[in-house]
């Protein structure tokens, strides 16, 4: 996102510098709840087989598609509630963009925030215009959203998001990254943590995050769901450049699991584009077959050879 604003500020401006200062601080927020929040070690990314020549692109061309966040299945994914402020919630919410050590928020700004915390006409005017509907849902469909899950043994994945266990499930092994600490954080391109997905757990719980908070992150809406969602055992990477298709780091890619239903023609495709990415860039990707247990509700996965 790029703002461009004067250098001389008045009243009318400021809606514009606010908004700017959000963003620039969000995208500061989600690099860093990445990079500090990540619990697995390998993530999956579950495939059905109704266009299995686009999905199996993600192992061909090492790209993968982010989502909008405001056309998710679920209503209540990534729509935050739209909370009123006291006026001291007001001034304690410009504080938090103070403390923002994003270098990108201009000086100016800053002088800005800090005139509003003695100005009650500002500091209204400041507020109110990130939280009508109309920004709020701008602000969520900005940012691309790639959903993993840290489980391959799920029968309920396999189901709703691998066509009846019919299609196949991407590993992706980010063991050398997981706890790999960044200094100077603001010298890297964004799309250095894109392309090494880095990605940040989902919380679960039975309230919706508020849209705007000093006490939290500006970028919880986006890794908050409800709890009936928990199984999933989701975690996120956002984007800063909107919903699309995004090149990652080849090297993640570890194993191809096969559903339990997966159809022999089916089969036969997903392992001749892992043995022709195995030759193009000699990583070798381990190959799983599911199977269902005869006795429990258990899936296994033997190994192909």
């Amino acid at each position: 996102m790029q703002c461009i604003v004067d250098v001389g500020h008045t009243n009318a401006q400021f809606n514009t510098e606010i908004s700017c200062s959000i963003e620039l601080t969000l995208k500061t927020t989600v690099v860093c709840c990445g990079l500090h929040l990540m619990g697995s070690l390998k993530f999956y990314k579950y495939r059905g087989c109704d266009d299995l020549d686009r999905d199996l692109r993600i192992i061909s061309d090492c790209k993968i598609w982010y989502s909008n966040p405001t056309q998710f299945n679920d209503p209540f994914d990534c729509a935050p509630t739209v909370v009123l402020f006291t006026i001291e919630e007001k001034r304690e919410f410009s504080r938090s963009l103070l403390n923002s050590e994003n270098p990108d928020i201009p000086d100016a700004w800053r002088e800005t925030l800090q005139r509003a915390l003695n100005d009650e006409q500002l500091l209204n005017q400041m507020v109110d215009r990130v939280l009508t509907p109309e920004y709020l849902e701008k602000r969520m469909s900005q940012y691309g959203v790639l959903s993993l899950s840290s489980t391959n043994d799920n029968a309920l994945l396999w189901s709703h998001y691998s066509s009846s266990h019919r299609g196949f499930a991407i590993e992706f092994d980010v063991t050398q990254i997981a706890h790999y600490h960044v200094p100077n954080l603001e010298k890297y391109p964004l799309d250095y943590f894109e392309s090494r997905l880095m990605a940040k757990p989902v919380d679960y719980s039975a309230n919706r995050p508020p849209s705007i908070s000093s006490a939290h992150h500006l970028a919880t809406p986006y890794f908050h769901k409800g709890s009936e969602w928990a199984y999933e055992e989701e975690y996120r990477v956002l984007s800063n450049f909107g919903p699309g298709l995004k090149p990652f780091d080849c090297d993640l890619i570890s194993g191809i699991y096969l559903g339990c239903n997966v159809s022999n023609e089916t089969k036969q495709k997903v392992l001749k584009v892992v043995q022709d990415f195995t030759e193009k860039t000699g990583n070798s990707i381990r190959k799983y077959q599911a199977r269902t247990d005869n006795r429990t509700y258990e899936l296994h996965f033997d190994e192909i050879q």
